[in-house]
């Protein structure tokens, strides 16, 4: 069944822009503005490859800051180089 807010939802890559809770839509905010320079990073440090998301780990705290409260969200993961075949 389709969501109601997208009844003729394309492919699972387009689906994000569905996202009606405030939480889930900044997340997905994050990646969309800053997903290419994260890339660019991990690639520039480790080669070209991936971080996995089948070994990840993640935590997330609080921290104080003078202008409010900060979330802080960590996400560990394993490095997988592209395998030339």
């Amino acid at each position: 069944m389709r969501p109601t807010c997208c009844p003729n939802r394309p492919p699972r890559s387009e689906a994000r822009r569905c996202r009606r809770t405030p939480g889930l839509y900044r997340l997905d905010e994050i990646v969309g503005v800053y997903g290419p320079t994260i890339k660019a990073l991990i690639e520039e440090k480790f080669g070209t490859g991936i971080m996995s998301a089948i070994d990840l780990e993640m935590s997330v705290t609080r921290e104080t800051n003078p202008k409010g409260g900060r979330v802080k969200r960590e996400m560990p993961g394993k490095y997988l180089a592209y395998n030339a075949w």
